[in-house]
C-alpha cells in the first residue's frame, strides 16, 4: 500500500463528525454548497436489450420475459411461441465501460462530452442482470442495475492517488405478473426501487470498504398487456411511481473532504414516474399472438380421458388386456396396479407426443411479417433536483423541471427466413435541463440478428438449438452507442 500515513489522514477527515448545511440551491452554473437537493437518476438514452433498442424503445406492448422487465411488470407472464415448457426461466446480463458515455453527451446536458470526474477504467462501470421464472400462468421477474462513478477531486501534489471513492447508483424491479384469459391478457405488480451510496475504498483494513453515504427507495408499479388470440394487434401499458428516498440525519456523512475542498452530499434521491402506452400491429402470413399451450393441461386432459375409461373397465369388471381374456371376473389389486401401469406408460408417451408436436407447430409458422411497434413515455418533474454529472462535478444544472414526452416507433421483419431480422427505430429524447440550447434530440437505431450456429451446447439442451448473434446501434446528436450479443435464435 503506497502513502499509508496520507490514507490515514483521508480516512480521517471523511469519517469526522457528520455536518449538514440547509441552504437554497445556488443557480446554474454555480458550486453546490447546500445538502438540501436530490439527484434525479432519470436516464434518457434507450439502454434496455437489444431486440428493444433496435425498436426505439417502443417496447412496452411487445415485452416479454427479461427483456420487458423495465418497461412493463405484466412481461414475466407473456409466453413467447417458443415457450414449450410450463416451466420456463431465463437470464440476461449486460456490462458498459465508460467510453460509451464519456465520449458521449449521455446525459443530454447540451455541454458536449459528458463531464466526469478523474477515473480508472474500474471505477466505471454500468452492470445490469435480469433473470425470470414462469410457472403455468405466472410469472415472476427481477432485474437490478449497477452504476458506478469516481467521485475523486482534481488531483494535486496532495491528493494524486489517495482518493478511492465510488458513487454507486443502483435500481432494481421485482414484478409478480399472471396470464388471464387463456394467456390473451396479462397483468402485473411489483416494485421498482433505486438508492445512491458513496464508498471510501481506501480505508486502512485491506479488502474492506466503508460507506460513507446511503439512501434507497422504493414505489409500486403496474401492467398491462392485451394479446389477443389470432389477432394482428397487442396493447400494453405501465405506470411506475416515484422514487423519492431521504437521507437520515445523524447517520450519514454530509459533506466530504470538509476541510479542504468540501463535497456536499445530497439529501435525497429522485427517479420520477413514468407512464408508458405502446401498441403493436404485424403485417405478413406470421401471426402476433399465436395461442400459448401448457403441456401440463393438454397432459391433463388425456389423464382425466384414462382414468374415466379405467372407472368404466373397473365397474364392468371387464378384461383390460387381450391377453387376459380367460381370466375369471372380478379385479384384483394386480389389475389395478396393472391399469395403473399403463396409464402411466401412456401419459409419458402423450408427454412426448406433445413436446415434439408443439415444437413442429412452431416451425411451421409462416416466417414472413412485418411488424410496426409504437410507444409513448411520460416522465414526471423532480423537484430541487441536479442531475447525475452535476452532482459528480459539484455544479449546480437543475434536472427534472416538468414533465417530458418521448414518442417512439419501430420497425422489425425477416427479410431472408430463418437466417437475418432486421430492426430499424427512432425515438426523441426530450431533454431535462432548460439550460440544453439544443433542446430535445431525434436518436436513430438500427439492429441485425444472424442466424449463425445450430448446437447442442455439449448436450446440455434436449434439442440442437439456433444460436444467433446480434448487433445494435444508437446514433444522436452527441451520442451514439451500441452492443453485441448472443442467444438464441427464433
Amino acid at each position: 500500500m503506497r502513502h499509508p500515513l496520507l490514507y490515514l489522514a483521508l480516512s480521517a477527515s471523511l469519517i469526522a463528525a457528520p455536518r449538514t448545511v440547509r441552504a437554497a440551491l445556488p443557480g446554474n452554473g454555480e458550486r453546490i454548497e447546500t445538502n438540501s437537493y436530490a439527484v434525479d437518476l432519470f436516464q434518457g438514452p434507450v439502454v434496455e436489450s437489444s431486440r428493444a433498442m433496435g425498436l426505439g424503445g417502443a417496447y412496452t406492448a411487445l415485452a416479454q420475459g427479461v427483456d420487458g422487465i423495465g418497461q412493463n411488470p405484466a412481461a414475466p407472464a407473456a409466453r413467447p411461441v417458443w415457450s414449450f415448457d410450463r416451466v420456463d426461466w431465463d437470464l440476461s446480463a449486460g456490462i458498459t465501460f465508460p467510453s460509451t458515455i464519456a465520449n458521449s453527451d449521455f446525459f443530454n446536458t447540451g455541454k458536449g462530452k459528458t463531464q466526469l470526474p478523474p477515473t480508472r477504467e474500474g471505477d466505471f462501470v454500468f452492470v445490469d442482470i435480469a433473470g425470470a421464472l414462469q410457472i403455468g400462468p405466472w410469472g415472476l421477474g427481477a432485474a437490478t442495475g449497477l452504476q458506478q462513478y469516481s467521485v475523486n477531486r482534481e488531483p494535486t501534489a496532495v491528493t494524486t492517488g489517495a482518493d478511492g471513492l465510488r458513487a454507486r447508483i443502483s435500481f432494481y424491479h421485482l414484478d409478480l405478473a399472471y396470464a388471464a384469459l387463456n394467456h390473451q391478457l396479462m397483468f402485473g405488480v411489483g416494485i421498482r426501487g433505486t438508492g445512491l451510496s458513496v464508498v471510501n475504498q481506501n480505508v486502512v483494513t485491506a479488502g474492506s470498504n466503508q460507506t460513507l453515504f446511503a439512501t434507497a427507495g422504493n414505489a409500486p408499479e403496474v401492467g398491462v398487456i392485451l394479446s389477443p388470440t389470432a389477432e394482428s394487434f397487442r396493447l400494453g401499458a405501465a405506470f411506475q411511481g416515484a422514487v423519492t428516498s431521504e437521507t437520515t440525519e445523524g447517520k450519514n456523512q454530509q459533506v466530504l473532504y470538509a476541510e479542504t475542498d468540501p463535497m456536499y452530499l445530497p439529501s435525497r434521491v429522485s427517479l420520477p414516474w413514468t407512464l408508458n402506452l405502446g401498441a403493436a400491429y404485424q403485417f405478413g402470413g406470421r401471426p402476433l399472438n399465436p395461442r400459448w399451450y401448457d403441456p401440463q393441461e393438454l397432459v391433463h386432459s388425456v389423464a382425466l380421458g384414462l382414468e374415466r375409461r379405467r372407472k368404466r373397465e373397473l365397474a364392468a369388471n371387464k378384461p383390460t388386456t387381450a391377453g387376459d381374456l380367460n381370466r375369471p371376473r372380478g379385479t384384483t389389486a394386480a389389475d389395478r396396479a396393472l391399469l395403473a401401469s399403463i396409464e402411466k406408460s401412456q401419459l409419458e408417451q402423450a408427454r412426448r407426443a406433445f413436446s415434439k408436436m408443439l415444437r413442429a407447430r412452431f416451425r411451421r409458422l409462416p416466417r414472413d411479417y412485418v411488424l410496426v411497434s409504437a410507444a409513448l413515455q411520460i416522465s414526471g418533474a423532480s423537484a430541487d433536483a441536479v442531475g447525475v454529472e452535476a452532482f459528480l462535478s459539484r455544479t449546480v444544472n437543475r434536472s427534472g423541471q416538468a414533465t417530458i414526452f418521448s414518442p417512439r416507433i419501430g420497425v422489425e421483419s425477416e427479410p431472408w427466413p430463418y437466417h437475418i431480422k432486421v430492426r430499424v427505430g427512432s425515438y426523441i429524447e426530450p431533454t431535462r435541463f432548460r439550460t440544453n440550447p439544443e433542446s430535445m434530440r431525434i436518436h436513430g437505431t438500427l439492429g441485425a440478428d444472424f442466424n449463425v450456429l445450430n448446437w447442442s451446447l455439449f448436450g446440455v439442451l434436449d434439442d440442437p438449438a439456433f444460436w444467433r448473434i446480434g448487433f445494435v446501434g444508437d446514433i444522436a446528436r452527441d451520442y451514439f452507442a451500441s452492443s453485441i450479443g448472443i442467444g438464441f435464435w427464433h
